[in-house]
């Protein structure tokens, strides 16, 4: 059993210092929220009676909600009226331990039980089942819904929702907005509502949530895109050059973020060139403004606008009309070999369009003949000759006058390069030094470089002499210097127009061989040359070969030569060959001149076989029957 009395003693002490606070609180702000308080009031009374717990807890997420959303009460006002809803609840909290015994819940009263049964007729029936208690609302600091921060994108001119609402929290939590931005704002129970955004809208926004448990805040960043269109507007007139005439070039644009803006001039001529001068942008438009236009002025121009979400561009042609205007750029002292061709352009940008003629040099009253018009304004000489050295003047012609630019053509005689005696053998006794004699022309005079194939020339040894006429003479030659003397010598000789080679050959002989003689019939050695004659039926014979050239070295060296096309209906049968590393060749199988080889793969050794072309082989006399 409870003791009453002393347990309204208690509620009395309860009482009275309540309502000592409670009146401290309504004389500060009695003048803004007197009724309201009178509620509260009345309700703290039921509280601290045990009574209509849950029409407070209603009533009071009433009051906080209505604050918020009307937004009756000042910053000073919500200073008091906060300790006092705190003193309220601690005051309800102590009172309701009696009932939960657990400060962090509200509680109330459990249904009611169940009816006792009716006893005997003249006796009470047995007591209902005491009432229950049940615990429902916890008391939590608010907790944000989602997210603390967010980076938003809203588009231009259409409504955006920022976010903000308590996951959990009780009492109800106070919503709190605070940003610098200026606008139009609606504040909702799920978030800042924000009616067609426009770009002033961008900015920082804090959302803060809190009741008189704790605080809770959102961060959002609230970026604008709005689609960015772009118009270039140019007088559509031909303007004249030496007219003085002025022109306005527009570019209207729109976009948000407000697009930053640039112009580029793509001239006749090929320019391509940001403009800067005399171009004003204010708002959301860009003027290009000419005051004295000329021809060069002419072109297209365009108009980018760019933010950080992307860039458009539009672009407008400006004409201006004048008398052709050339690109000298072509035009300079050019140079030909002797029988190659050469293309003279003559590049003219013009409006109206421009006649194009060329004046041609002239020997003896006459005109080279092999100088041919192309029909696109170039002309073509074809097997140049000393004939076609001169002026040739390219002439641009329209209504509004005429321009010429002039191109002096030279003809060089190609580089030409021999060795006098290009064929040495090893083993003469005769002999005991090998000259290979370097002879060549040009225009420019060539200079001349010795190298020996498959291997580098060793131009440390003290037997090698290289003379400034370019003779390279090797002393001292014997059988014990024969593999190092053997090889294929080239000579180049190069100026700043071509180039050209000749070959020399110091050579082993091996005289006749048969169809099935090999190239590992003989010495392996690197850069070694030999030479051998062949019976000319090599092509019906047997054997494989692997490789086009270099080949494998155990294929018949024969028939090896007619794959290559150095034995065959020519009549030729010697074959001149050097052995080199086969390491990194290629021994590709091909079939050629009636022969198949094979593929093999990286060999140590291989044997190239020279071409007829290195001028290193004996000419075939040919011979003639007279018939009758």
């Amino acid at each position: 059993m409870l003791d009453r009395k002393s347990n309204n003693n208690k509620k009395y002490v309860i009482f009275s210092s309540s309502v000592a606070l409670l009146s401290v609180a309504l004389g500060i702000i009695v003048v803004f929220e007197h009724q309201k308080l009178k509620e509260l009031e009345s309700r703290l009374l039921n509280v601290e009676s045990g009574n209509d717990v849950t029409r407070v807890r209603r009533h009071v997420d009433e009051y906080i909600k209505n604050t918020n959303t009307k937004r009756s009460l000042t910053e000073s006002i919500k200073s008091e009226v906060e300790p006092f809803i705190r003193e309220l609840f601690d005051s309800s909290v102590k009172n309701l331990e009696k009932l939960c015994g657990d400060s962090s819940k509200i509680c109330l009263p459990g249904p009611q039980g169940p009816k006792g049964d009716r006893g005997p007729r003249g006796q009470p029936g047995s007591a209902g089942a005491p009432p229950t208690t049940a615990c429902c609302e916890r008391l939590i600091a608010p907790v944000i819904k989602g997210p603390l921060y967010e980076e938003i994108t809203a588009t231009y001119n259409i409504d955006i929702l920022l976010p903000c609402e308590p996951n959990v929290g009780y009492p109800t939590p106070l919503v709190f907005w605070n940003t610098t931005v200026l606008g139009t704002f609606i504040n909702k129970p799920n978030g800042l509502f924000i009616p067609k955004a426009q770009a002033h809208h961008e900015g920082h926004y804090e959302c803060t949530i809190s009741n008189i448990f704790g605080t809770s805040t959102k961060k959002i960043d609230l970026k604008v895109k709005g689609k960015i269109t772009v118009n270039v507007t140019i007088p559509a007139k031909a303007f004249v050059d030496g007219n003085h005439e002025s022109a306005r070039l527009v570019c209207d644009y729109t976009g948000v973020p407000l697009p930053s803006i640039s112009w580029r001039h793509i001239g006749l001529d090929g320019t391509n060139a940001t403009v800067t001068n005399n171009v004003v942008t204010i708002g959301y438009q860009s003027v290009l403004t000419f005051s004295d236009l000329v021809f060069l002025h002419s072109g297209v121009y365009i108009c980018t606008a760019s933010n950080r979400y992307e860039t458009v561009v539009s672009y407008g042609v400006l004409e201006v009309q004048a008398k052709p205007y050339m690109i000298t750029s072509h035009f300079r002292n050019l140079s030909v070999i002797k029988g190659k061709d050469l293309i003279l352009e003559c590049t003219v940008v013009s409006n109206p369009i421009a006649a194009i003629t060329w004046k041609l040099p002239e020997i003896s009253g006459h005109t080279p003949f092999n100088v041919f018009d192309n029909g696109d304004g170039s002309i073509t000489i074809r097997d140049a000759q000393q004939i076609n050295e001169g002026d040739y003047t390219c002439i641009a012609s329209n209504s509004y006058g005429n321009v010429n630019a002039t191109s002096t053509v030279d003809v060089l005689e190609p580089v030409t390069v021999q060795i006098v005696q290009a064929r040495h053998r090893i083993g003469d006794p005769n002999v005991n030094f090998i000259a290979l004699d370097c002879r060549a022309k040009g225009d420019p005079q060539p200079t001349l470089k010795w190298d020996k194939l498959g291997t580098v020339l060793d131009r440390k040894e003290s037997r090698y002499i290289f003379l400034d006429n370019g003779d390279f003479i090797i002393s001292s030659v014997s059988n014990a210097t024969s593999d190092i003397d053997s090889g294929v010598y080239t000579c180049t000789a190069s100026n700043s127009h071509s180039s050209n080679t000749a070959y020399g050959i110091i050579y082993y002989d091996h005289a006749d061989v048969d169809c099935n003689t090999k190239f590992e019939d003989f010495s392996s050695k690197l850069a070694l040359a030999h030479r051998a004659k062949c019976p000319l039926d090599c092509l019906s014979k047997s054997g494989e070969i692997y490789g086009s050239g270099p080949y494998s070295m155990n294929s018949p060296i024969c028939k090896s030569a007619v794959h290559k096309g150095v034995l065959g209906n020519s009549g030729n049968q010697i074959v001149l060959w050097y052995t080199s590393l086969g390491t990194n060749a290629n021994f590709q199988g091909t079939t050629k001149n009636g022969v198949t080889t094979h593929t093999s793969g990286p060999l140590f050794d291989a044997a190239s076989i020279l071409d007829i072309s290195t001028g290193l082989y004996p000419k075939v006399k040919s011979t003639s029957h007279v018939i009758g």
